[in-house]
């Protein structure tokens, strides 16, 4: 799945997920810290649900720390890491975000 956050016209934001996995989440530097980055999470982990998957994974380069501060926010735990990537995991229930991880 691929989702486009837009303003005014304007792409501010993307996300991309395959699998189980949010895969890519990308915010202008303009348009960070506005929520953007949340609601696509939001949107992947929905989109996982849908297609049945009980739990998500992202990874994160161990130098972007307002992504692992968003993953953090929305629930996510760091479970592993591995060639510069931390990897990231959290239950999803039927609607998407509703359920922490057990």
């Amino acid at each position: 799945n691929v989702f486009v956050a837009i303003d005014r016209s304007e792409v501010v934001g993307i996300a991309l997920t395959s699998s189980n996995c949010v895969d890519l989440v990308f915010v202008s530097k303009r348009h960070r810290r506005r929520g953007v980055g949340t609601l696509l999470v939001r949107y992947c982990l929905l989109a996982l649900s849908r297609k049945g998957f009980k739990f998500a994974q992202a990874g994160c380069e161990t130098d972007n720390e307002e992504f692992a501060e968003l993953l953090t926010k929305l629930e996510f735990e760091a479970i592993g890491v591995g060639q510069g990537v931390h990897v990231y995991s959290r239950a999803i229930a039927s609607g998407g975000l509703a359920q922490k991880p057990a």
